[in-house]
């Protein structure tokens, strides 16, 4: 890891606490803490929405998954579209027009008080799981690459996103996630182009090897219910969606944040085509990645498929690409 790198990954990292610090001075009283005063753009909350499931899980462990078995993961978020269709037009205009700030509110006065507890301890329960993982991969990798042990990156990751977002509230999270889904997209393009570069093949030469391993295959239309196929992501995956960003604390406080309906409308189809392109495009990487391991070495274990991801970062990547790649996840 080169000084440009650590630069970069610095800078970024300090002035996330300094946009927290800053969103923060603009709120005035609680309604503009908790849901940013209802006046944010529909392309900052619909970035926030759909980028907040594409975490440094998807950034490393998409390409594993790809290099392993194709585009065709990728089809787990079939059904995003329509589930967020779907919620746009029902559960959130609801949400929105009782100026309801948590989704428990409505729960308690729709079905009472007791129904309302036990919604929210299934929530914290999921909350707990989902954060450890968000907070595991990006800590594992920056052991990897930095030397740092495992166990300060945990604390310090965990702390300095306590610290924006006591500082800025609601605001200060929805425009950290639309910055760090811009570096991340442009860090996944550019290592498309790295990796295509040192493959040194056209890229329909790369698809052609990748398409002979059977990773291009994009969709499963079989019945067999021991493994993914469209019919699996295309219904059990609208539930899954449809419950997670209509009923999930996380994402209606983001959606609440909009000045009316129609932008929680226009959220919604930003917020799943931007959490599609970045799905394909983690997968796309992947299957670039295992042409590219086949006339490349590699010093980790591909056994775990997180490695993929990390070996490329260690090993070849460009200084200051891998900067912002450490910045994207």
């Amino acid at each position: 890891m080169q000084l440009i790198d650590i630069l970069i990954f610095a800078v970024y990292m300090i002035g996330i606490l300094v946009l927290g610090f800053i969103v923060g001075k603009s709120n005035s009283d609680s309604e503009d803490y908790f849901s940013g005063g209802r006046s944010m753009p529909w392309y900052a909350i619909g970035l926030s929405v759909g980028l907040t499931m594409i975490s440094a899980n998807t950034f490393i462990g998409g390409p594993g998954w790809g290099y392993f078995d194709g585009i065709i993961g990728a089809m787990v978020n079939i059904s995003v579209p329509i589930s967020i269709f779907f919620i746009t037009y029902t559960i959130l205009p609801i949400l929105y027009h009782h100026r309801f700030v948590t989704v428990y509110e409505y729960t308690n006065c729709r079905f009472g008080t007791k129904t309302r507890l036990l919604n929210v301890v299934a929530w914290l329960i999921q909350s707990l799981v989902f954060v450890g993982g968000f907070v595991y991969t990006p800590s594992l990798v920056l052991e990897a690459i930095t030397g740092v042990p495992f166990k300060i990156w945990v604390p310090v990751i965990v702390f300095l996103a306590v610290v924006y977002t006591i500082a800025g509230g609601i605001k200060a999270v929805i425009w950290t996630d639309m910055i760090q889904g811009i570096v991340l997209m442009i860090g996944l393009v550019f290592s498309v182009f790295v990796a295509t570069g040192m493959v040194g093949q056209p890229m329909g030469e790369i698809i052609g090897v990748a398409r002979e391993a059977g990773l291009t295959r994009s969709f499963d239309f079989g019945f067999d219910g021991s493994s993914l196929n469209i019919w699996c992501a295309a219904i059990a995956g609208f539930c899954m969606w449809a419950g997670y960003f209509g009923f999930d604390q996380g994402q209606v406080q983001r959606y609440v944040t909009a000045k009316d309906v129609r932008t929680i409308k226009k959220t919604g189809v930003l917020s799943s085509l931007g959490m599609q392109v970045i799905y394909w495009a983690c997968f796309f990487l992947g299957i670039i990645l295992f042409v590219f391991y086949q006339s490349h070495s590699h010093t980790l274990d591909f056994a775990n498929s997180n490695n993929v991801m990390i070996d490329f970062l260690i090993n070849y990547c460009p200084n200051g690409l891998l900067g912002v790649l450490l910045a994207a996840t």
